[in-house]
């Protein structure tokens, strides 16, 4: 009898061996690359979902939730950003005040509407995910736009350039649902 455990135990590791091999990475990789070929921003794509590792064992919604995960993380590093800008903006860049707080809003506003987004992938809400998946895009152009108004460069503009593209990578990874 112990010889017949040892062999359902050699063959139970046998089997958990095989599950984790490289294989199931190939197809993770293969998954990341022709869903992300979908994509608007297609590298970028690749690029965000490759570096993470829940990338390799996700499926199409668990792409969308990571990618949301990390629009999430821009939104909320943007509104920190606005909210210390606001506190150094002296009196003589009252105009900028005015754009960093139109920022400050928008941003904060972000942050709600991509947990509500990643909620409702979780729920299987796609058209709900979509909707707020790509409120991100929206504010960072609001905020862009604040600043062209007192013809200024926007110090924030590569970081809402990202959250631009991480915004529509998200809702074309929702639409694929």
């Amino acid at each position: 009898m112990s010889n017949l455990h040892l062999k359902l135990f050699f063959v139970l590791v046998l089997v958990l061996t095989l599950s984790q091999s490289p294989t199931t990475n190939a197809t993770g990789t293969e998954l990341i690359q022709n869903t992300c070929k979908k994509t608007t921003y297609n590298k970028l794509c690749v690029r965000y979902l490759e570096t993470n590792k829940e990338s390799y064992n996700a499926d199409v919604a668990g792409l969308a939730r990571i990618i949301l995960e990390k629009a999430l993380s821009t939104a909320k590093n943007l509104w920190s950003q606005t909210s210390d800008m606001l506190k150094k903006t002296t009196n003589e860049y009252k105009l900028k005040s005015v754009c960093f707080n139109t920022c400050h809003e928008q941003y904060g506003d972000t942050v709600d509407k991509i947990m509500v987004a990643i909620q409702a992938v979780e729920a299987h809400d796609y058209n709900l995910a979509k909707l707020y998946a790509g409120y991100g895009s929206n504010a960072a152009k609001i905020c862009q736009e604040e600043f062209e108004k007192i013809n200024q460069k926007s110090p924030l503009f590569k970081r809402n350039k990202n959250l631009i593209r991480l915004s529509t990578i998200a809702v074309e990874l929702v639409s694929l649902l």
